[in-house]
């Protein structure tokens, strides 16, 4: 009995000891757990700190950006209304108040041209603008102008030429052609203007290299023509018999071949109007 109550005795302290470590372990248990806790709470307050940290970060920098373009929109309506750098340091030591009231006398001063038309000086750079744009655009105009004028000029005294050489070598040639069909007779081409005037191949020349005719003078071309060798007799085609007319027309025909020959050209009943001479 002795021996199994010894046991039973050890056995207890071993127990009591057991609980008294278990015990210990639970207050450590709570212990680390309220340092758990409390870290938490701080980790907590830390982050709701930083968060409004970052709030306020955020207000500040919106309201930077605010001043910063407050700043800009100051500087640019400083540039726009021509107030130069240096014109701001003069009044950096002027008291506000000061300032106001010489405010308040220029706003005052101001009203007085309330009538004056505000926009008058963008109207009268937007009216600038469209000025500069309308001169460009007549210079562009004329010049356009003057290279057609030229054009015209050059088309014209091509024109001009290639009439003058053409009629000159077939005036040439009709009256080498007439004088072999008439040996005693002369005829000559001549160009009509619009001033009832007749000139031959000289004159024309004359005239053009004076620059005192143009293509627009000329009328028509004419014949003079005499079959007697007679200057003073020389007749229009309208003066002239049937078979005067078919020979002056042969004449003709015969100088324009000799200027721009054809492969071949056929007549018919050309000579029914001629004299049997």
């Amino acid at each position: 009995y002795t021996i199994l109550s010894d046991k039973l005795n050890e056995h207890e302290k071993q127990t009591d000891a057991i609980d008294r470590i278990i015990n210990n372990l639970d207050k450590e248990l709570k212990n680390k757990q309220k340092e758990l806790e409390q870290l938490k709470n701080s980790n907590k307050d830390i982050e709701e700190h930083s968060n409004e940290e970052k709030r306020n970060t955020d207000k500040y920098e919106v309201k930077l950006r605010n001043a910063q373009n407050k700043l800009d929109e100051s500087t640019k309506r400083q540039n726009d209304i021509g107030v130069p750098p240096d014109g701001l340091d003069k009044y950096k030591d002027i008291p506000i108040k000061q300032l106001q009231r010489d405010l308040d006398r220029a706003l005052i001063e101001l009203k007085k041209y309330a009538h004056v038309n505000k926009k008058a000086l963008d109207q009268f750079l937007q009216f600038s603008d469209e000025r500069d744009k309308l001169i460009n655009r007549k210079a562009e105009i004329d010049e356009a102008h003057r290279h057609i004028v030229d054009l015209i000029e050059s088309l014209d005294n091509k024109r001009f030429e290639t009439i003058q050489f053409t009629f000159k070598q077939v005036s040439l040639y009709f009256t080498e052609v007439f004088k072999r069909l008439v040996p005693e007779g002369t005829a000559h081409l001549v160009i009509k203007t619009g001033d009832n005037e007749d000139y031959d191949s000289e004159q024309v020349s004359s005239q053009s290299s004076s620059q005192q005719m143009s293509v627009d003078d000329f009328t028509g071309v004419g014949i003079k023509v005499s079959f007697n060798g007679r200057t003073n007799e020389m007749r229009d085609m309208q003066q002239l018999s049937g078979g005067q007319k078919s020979l002056v027309a042969l004449a003709l025909i015969f100088a324009i071949q000799k200027c721009d020959p054809a492969p071949f050209y056929l007549f018919d009943e050309i000579d029914q109007a001629l004299d049997p001479q």
